[in-house]
C-alpha cells in the first residue's frame, strides 16, 4: 500500500512524467497564471496526503479489530457442548497458525504463572515447618530455663543455709576457744561449795574437782559442730547433683539446636535436588496435552469443514432434481422417484443425507434417549421445493410409533409410550425462506424425561424401547393466523422409511456403534481409541 501511495505521490510531484509528457497545468502553461498553478498544486497534494494519512489510521484499526477479534474467538470457544457448533469464520481459518501461536503464548504465560503459584504453595509449608519446628524449640528452651531458674533458686537456697551453718560453726568454735583459754584457779581450802560454784565447775570442767565428780561429758557445742557438718555435706551434695542437672539440661538444649539445624540443612537438599524434576515433569506433562488438544481441535475443524461442503453438494444436486421436476410440470405416473425423495401435490422433500440413513437402516438404527436429551444422529435435513415463495408455512417434526408390536433385542422386552413434536424455531416464514436452503433439524434433541417438553425446546420425549417414524409436516398458515387454526388441508406430511430407528438408553448392536462413531464428526476420540 506504501508503494501505491509513493507511485501517486510521484504522479503528483511530476516524477512520473516522460520527456515528451506536459504537466496540464505547469508554470510555463501560459493559460494558466503562475500563482494559480502552485497554489492548485499545492492543494492536491496537500488533500492526497490527508487521504493517505486516514487511509493509514483505518488500516491500523482494522489491524486492532482483527487482534481483538482473535482474543474473543480463543476466549469462547466455538464448539461449547457435544454436537452444538458454531459457524466459523474465514478470517480464522485463514490466521489459524496465528491463533495457534498465540494460544501456545498464552498457555505459557498461564503454565509460569500456574509453577509460580505452585512454588509459593511449597515456601508457605516449608515456612510453615520451620515456624512449628521455633515454636517447639522455644517452648523447650522456655522448659529448661524454668527448670534452670528452679535449680539455680534451690543451689541459691543451699547456699545460704551453708553460710549460716558456717558462720553459726565460726561461732561455736570461737566460744569454745575463749573457754579453753581462761586460767584455772589456784589450789586452795575448798570452801563450802554452793549450786553457783558446781555450776561453773560442771560448765569448766576443772581438773581439781576430778576426783570427786564424774569424768567429762561431750558438750553441747561439739554436737552442734556435728550437726552442721553433717547439715554441710548434704547442702553440698545437693548443689553438687543441682549443677549436674544444669550441665545435663544445656547439653540436651545443644543436642536439640543440632539436630533442628541438621533437619534445615537436609530440607533444604532434598527441595533443591527434586524441585527441578517435578517442575520438568509438570510443564512436559502440560505441553502433552496442550498439543493434544491442539491437533483434536484442528481434526475436528478439518471434518466440520468436510461435513459442511458434503452437506452443501447434497443440498445443490437435490435442489437442482427438484426444480428440473418442477418445470416439467412433476413426475410422470409411470416415473419411480427416487430413494429419499417424496411429493405430496405440488411440494417436493428431498433428504439430504439419505444414503447415510439407508446405511444405518441396513441394521435396524438405534437413537440413544437421555434425561437431559440426546442429539439424534444422523440427523435431519431436507430440502424442500414447490412451495409458494410470497405464502407463509410452518414446519415441525414429530415422532409416531412404527406399530404396536413388542420389539426385542435378545431377551430384552418393549413396553408402551407416546409421542412428543419438535418445531423449527423460525416457523412459521415464507416459502421462498424455506426453498433457499435446507430444512436442517440437527438441534433436535430425544429425552425421556416426560417433564421436559415444558421446559425445553427441540425436544421430543419417547421411551426406550420402541420403534419410531419420524415426519416432517409442512402447513399453510395465512399471515397472522394462530397455529392452532391450522386446517388437515394445508398440511403435508412426509415419511421417509429408511429414517426410522429404535430409542435405547445404551446401543446394543455393535455395528450401530461403530457406524455412529465412523461418521459422526464428534466421535473423534472413540474413532481414536478404537483404531488403536
Amino acid at each position: 500500500m506504501e508503494s501505491m501511495f509513493e507511485d501517486d505521490i510521484s504522479i503528483l510531484t511530476q516524477e512520473a512524467l516522460g520527456p515528451s509528457e506536459v504537466w496540464l497545468d505547469a508554470p510555463g502553461d501560459p493559460s494558466l497564471g503562475g500563482d494559480m498553478c502552485s497554489a492548485s498544486h499545492f492543494a492536491l497534494i496537500t488533500a492526497y496526503g490527508d487521504i493517505k494519512e486516514r487511509l493509514g489510521g483505518l488500516e491500523r484499526e482494522n489491524a486492532t479489530l482483527r487482534r481483538r477479534l482473535k482474543v474473543y474467538e480463543i476466549k469462547y470457544p466455538l464448539i461449547n457442548d457435544f454436537g452444538e457448533e458454531h459457524s466459523f469464520s474465514l478470517y480464522e481459518i485463514k490466521d489459524g497458525s496465528l491463533l495457534e501461536v498465540e494460544k501456545v503464548s498464552l498457555q505459557q504465560r498461564l503454565n509460569q504463572f500456574q509453577h509460580e503459584l505452585q512454588k509459593n504453595k511449597e515456601q508457605e509449608e516449608q515456612l510453615g515447618e520451620m515456624i512449628q519446628a521455633y515454636e517447639k524449640l522455644c517452648v523447650e528452651k522456655s522448659d529448661l530455663e524454668t527448670e534452670l531458674g528452679e535449680m539455680r533458686a534451690l543451689v541459691e537456697t543451699h547456699l545460704r543455709q551453708i553460710c549460716g551453718l558456717e558462720q553459726q560453726l565460726r561461732q561455736q568454735q570461737g566460744l569454745r576457744d575463749a573457754a579453753f583459754s581462761s586460767l584455772s584457779p589456784p589450789p586452795a581450802p575448798a570452801p563450802p561449795c554452793t549450786d553457783l560454784d558446781l555450776h561453773y565447775l560442771a560448765l569448766r570442767g576443772g581438773s581439781s574437782l576430778s576426783h570427786g565428780w564424774p569424768g567429762p561429758t561431750p558438750s553441747v557445742s561439739e554436737l552442734e559442730r556435728r550437726r552442721l557438718e553433717e547439715a554441710l555435706e548434704a547442702a553440698q551434695g545437693e548443689a553438687r547433683g543441682a549443677q549436674l542437672r544444669e550441665e545435663q539440661l544445656q547439653a540436651e538444649c545443644e543436642r536439640l539446636q543440632e539436630e533442628l539445624k541438621q533437619l534445615q540443612e537436609t530440607r533444604a537438599q532434598d527441595l533443591a535436588s527434586n524441585q527441578s524434576e517435578r517442575d520438568m515433569a509438570w510443564v512436559k506433562r502440560v505441553g502433552d496435552d496442550q498439543v493434544n488438544l491442539a491437533l483434536a481441535y484442528t481434526e475436528l475443524t478439518e471434518e466440520l469443514g468436510r461435513l459442511r461442503e458434503l452437506s452443501s453438494l447434497q443440498g445443490r444436486i437435490l435442489r437442482t432434481l427438484l426444480q428440473e421436476q418442477a418445470r416439467s410440470g412433476g413426475p410422470r405416473e409411470d416415473y419411480a422417484l427416487p430413494a429419499g425423495l417424496e411429493v405430496s401435490g405440488k411440494l417436493r422433500v428431498a433428504l439430504n443425507n439419505h444414503l447415510l440413513w439407508s446405511k444405518f437402516n441396513q441394521h435396524q438404527t438405534e437413537m440413544i434417549i437421555t434425561k437431559q436429551g440426546r442429539r439424534m444422529f444422523p440427523f435431519l435435513s431436507f430440502t424442500v421445493a414447490g412451495l409458494e415463495p410470497t405464502s407463509h408455512y410452518q414446519m415441525f417434526v414429530d415422532v409416531v410409533l412404527v406399530d404396536q408390536h413388542h420389539w426385542r433385542y435378545q431377551s430384552g422386552k418393549w413396553v408402551q409410550c407416546g409421542k412428543a413434536e419438535g418445531s423449527m424455531p423460525d416457523s412459521p416464514n415464507t416459502g421462498a425462506h424455506w426453498m433457499r436452503q435446507e430444512v436442517s433439524f440437527g438441534k433436535l434433541k430425544l429425552t425421556n424425561n416426560k417433564g421436559a417438553s415444558n421446559n425445553a425446546t427441540q425436544m421430543i420425549v419417547l421411551q426406550s424401547l420402541h420403534k419410531y417414524q419420524p415426519r416432517l409436516h409442512i402447513v399453510e398458515v395465512n399471515d397472522g393466523e394462530p397455529e392452532a387454526a391450522c386446517n388437515s388441508s394445508n398440511t403435508h406430511i412426509f415419511t421417509f422409511q429408511e429414517t426410522q430407528f429404535i430409542a435405547v438408553t445404551a446401543y446394543h448392536n455393535a455395528e450401530i456403534t461403530q457406524l455412529k462413531i465412523d461418521n459422526n464428526p464428534f466421535a473423534k476420540g472413540f474413532r481414536e481409541n478404537f483404531e488403536s
